[in-house]
């Protein structure tokens, strides 16, 4: 009895430490500008929009709640913007799914996402339209 207790135990471990969560939360310090970048209407030029400051606290404020989740095998489609966040020494872009903000990835390729709560997409999507128009569609960033 005593072995299946601790077997039933060991299993229990096992099983809620793999059901975890793996995310990690999105790097927000030492942000120095954000950007949204535009593919025109042409598809062959792209406008880059500064965001002020108070709606790059916003969003800065926004992806430190955020958590970064790795998603293998979704098949992505970038949207006609992305959202460039530039660092003293480095750039980070974010590609909204479809132009949607609901699933959004971090850099060019790869299986990373941020994943938020609807109130703070909400919020997020709000401060995203001071800037642009926000629709659907497929559009190629390479």
């Amino acid at each position: 009895m005593k072995k299946l207790i601790a077997i039933c135990t060991l299993c229990l471990l096992l099983f809620t430490s793999c059901g975890e969560a793996d995310g990690e939360t999105f790097d927000t310090k030492d942000i120095n500008k954000i950007t949204i970048e535009v593919i025109n209407s042409d598809e062959k030029t792209v406008e880059e929009i500064s965001v002020g400051s108070d709606d790059v606290t916003i969003i800065a404020d926004l992806l430190s709640q955020a958590e970064v989740v790795e998603e293998k095998g979704f098949v992505f489609a970038e949207g006609m913007y992305r959202v460039k966040i530039e660092y003293k020494d480095k750039t980070v872009y974010l590609y909204p799914y479809c132009g949607n903000l609901s699933t959004i990835r971090v850099g060019h390729s790869g299986s990373q996402y941020i994943q938020m709560e609807n109130v703070q997409l909400e919020v997020f999507r709000q401060a995203i339209e001071r800037y642009i128009e926000i629709t659907g569609g497929i559009w190629d960033w390479e």
